[in-house]
């Protein structure tokens, strides 16, 4: 597999994987909201770099879902 579509990959697993977990979490008898919600921004934020990476546009290292989303815009303008 071309290692750009592999890392691409690798990065919506992870943010899969937030999404389960904030699921669990907010599925508790007594959630733990924080975590869910933390888990929520991991996931928009490991999904936006997976789109980007696919995209070879690059994000460089950061955690701000508005620039990420800005970024995805140019390359999916219905997002």
């Amino acid at each position: 597999m071309d290692p750009k579509a592999e890392l691409a990959k690798q990065f919506l697993m992870l943010a899969d994987d937030d999404l389960r977990l904030s699921e669990l979490i907010m599925g508790d008898s007594e959630p733990i909201c924080w975590a869910a919600a933390f888990h929520a921004q991991q996931c928009a934020e490991k999904a936006l770099k997976g789109l980007l990476t696919f995209h070879n546009v690059r994000a460089g290292k950061t955690h701000d879902i508005g620039n990420l989303l800005k970024l995805s815009l140019s390359v999916v303008p219905d997002l």
